[in-house]
C-alpha cells in the first residue's frame, strides 16, 4: 500500500502504526468490505498535516489501482502536539534541583514521547509536561511499569515531582517577571503554531502529537 519513497519520509519521529479492524470472514474469500485503523505522529501540527496528505494519498492512490472505493475518517479526540514553555521549564528545573532531582537533557532522551491531551491544553493556557523516574527501567505501557508505579519505591519520586511543579505554581503566582516572561513564551510560540492548527481543522487529518518538557530521575 505505501511506496518505497513513502517510508523514505518515515523516521524515528514520524510514526504511522495501524491494524486491520475489519478484513473479511473467510481466507478464500474476497472481502466486499475491509476497515483500516491507523495513527498518525509527528512533533508537530506542521509535520503532521504533511504526514497525513501523504499517508492519505497512499490509501487513495491503493482504493484506484484496485477499482476500490475508500472513506476516510478521521478520529474524533485528536492530540495536539505539547507547545514547550522555556520560562516555565527553566523554573521547574530549579526548583527540582533544589529537590535533589538529576535531569536529563532532551538531547539524550533518545525519542522519548507520547500521545496525551494535554498538548490540547498547551495550546489555551501556558503548561510543561515533565516526564519523572519511578524507581524503575521497566518499559511504560508494560505490567511491570504498572507494578513499579504502585509501589513504594514510586511514591517517594512521585511526591518530590509533585513538589517542584508545586513550587513553581507559587513561583508564577509570587513572581511578577516569570509571569510576564511565561505569558511571553506562549505568545510567542503559539503565534508560530496557530496558523498549521487551524489548517488542519479544516479537513487535513488526525492529530496525534508528541513532546515532553523534561525528563528527570
Amino acid at each position: 500500500m505505501f511506496p518505497v519513497q513513502f517510508f523514505k519520509f518515515i523516521n524515528l519521529v514520524l510514526l504511522l502504526v495501524g491494524i486491520i479492524k475489519n478484513g473479511g470472514v473467510k481466507p478464500n474469500i474476497i472481502p466486499s468490505y475491509a476497515e483500516l485503523e491507523f495513527y498518525l505522529r509527528a512533533p508537530s501540527l506542521r509535520e503532521l498535516s504533511v504526514l497525513t496528505e501523504k499517508a492519505e494519498n497512499c490509501f487513495k492512490a491503493a482504493a484506484l489501482a484496485t477499482g476500490c472505493e475508500v472513506e476516510l475518517q478521521s478520529g474524533a479526540n485528536d492530540y495536539y502536539n505539547v507547545l514547550p514553555n522555556k520560562a516555565l521549564e527553566k523554573a521547574y528545573l530549579d526548583n527540582g534541583k533544589k529537590l535533589g532531582m538529576e535531569f536529563i537533557s532532551n538531547d539524550n532522551l533518545n525519542g522519548l514521547s507520547g500521545s496525551t491531551d494535554f498538548g490540547n491544553v498547551s495550546f489555551v493556557v501556558p503548561g510543561i509536561h515533565p516526564y519523572f523516574y519511578i524507581g524503575s527501567d521497566a518499559l511504560n505501557h508494560t505490567e511491570q511499569y504498572t507494578a513499579a508505579a504502585g509501589s513504594e519505591d514510586a511514591q517517594f519520586y512521585a511526591l518530590r515531582t509533585a513538589k517542584a511543579l508545586a513550587m513553581t505554581a507559587l513561583d508564577v503566582i509570587f513572581k511578577p517577571d516569570l509571569l510576564e516572561k511565561v505569558r511571553e513564551d506562549f505568545r510567542v510560540v503559539k503565534l508560530n503554531e496557530e496558523g498549521h492548527l487551524n489548517a488542519l481543522e479544516h479537513g487535513k487529518g488526525s492529530l496525534l502529537g508528541i513532546g515532553a518538557a523534561c525528563a528527570s530521575r
